[in-house]
């Protein structure tokens, strides 16, 4: 006698279906998991490398500022000077960096140097690291040139300068004044936070960027 074969009961269905669900749903959890923390490890990166190359950028300007004995020597009746001017949070500088794009270009390759917070105009409370840079020495050290940004969302920044005198690290440094006029730090400490694109603390940077031209002033 010939069998008749048999379907799958509504019950077994029921059950194969649940089965599958659960596993589509670990599945897609799964997914769902290596997709986010792949976004927050690029995001993570854009910032790391953000910084990253402010501080390259920071330390090289540094490594080239320089100071001259005066106004006398560049001929020019006081109407340039330079200065090594730095706080908690701003620092302004002479430096050798300057490249030339362009040939036959009026230009020298040295300028003033500046960098400091600046708030966002687009993003409300939000702060950007900024670089400034003027082409010519003049007498005011701390002022014109164009603003370039390098690091956006910043928390906050801070600078300390390393007295090779005192041997210790100063809060504020001004080649100006006496107590350490013509003279500029050994070296540089540079503190940056950034938000955290994944957590609600910031993240914390820390460098040291030598100044190799920390003695007297330079003569031509």
């Amino acid at each position: 006698m010939k069998k008749v074969s048999q379907g799958f009961t509504l019950l077994e269905v029921m059950i194969a279906m649940t089965i599958l669900a659960v596993m589509s749903m670990l599945l897609y959890t799964s997914m769902s998991q290596t997709i986010t923390g792949k976004e927050e490890t690029q995001k993570k990166d854009t910032v790391n490398h953000m910084v990253s190359l402010a501080f390259t950028k920071m330390a090289n300007d540094l490594q080239m500022s320089f100071l001259l004995p005066g106004p006398e020597f560049l001929g020019t009746e006081g109407f340039r000077k330079t200065v090594f001017k730095g706080t908690e949070e701003r620092m302004d500088f002479p430096s050798f960096s300057h490249v030339r794009y362009f040939k036959d270009v009026p230009e020298t390759d040295f300028g003033e140097v500046g960098y400091s917070l600046e708030e966002s105009k687009e993003e409300e409370g939000g702060k950007i690291l900024m670089r400034r840079e003027s082409k010519v020495l003049d007498d005011k050290p701390e002022e014109g040139g164009t603003l370039d940004p390098l690091v956006e969302r910043v928390k906050e920044l801070r600078f300390e300068y390393y007295d090779p005198k005192k041997k210790e690290w100063q809060k504020s440094w001004d080649s100006s004044q006496l107590e350490n006029a013509n003279q500029l730090p050994r070296a540089v400490k540079i503190e940056i936070k950034v938000e955290d694109p994944t957590s609600e603390e910031p993240l914390t940077f820390t460098t040291i960027a030598e100044v190799k031209l920390h003695g007297a002033p330079i003569n031509f």
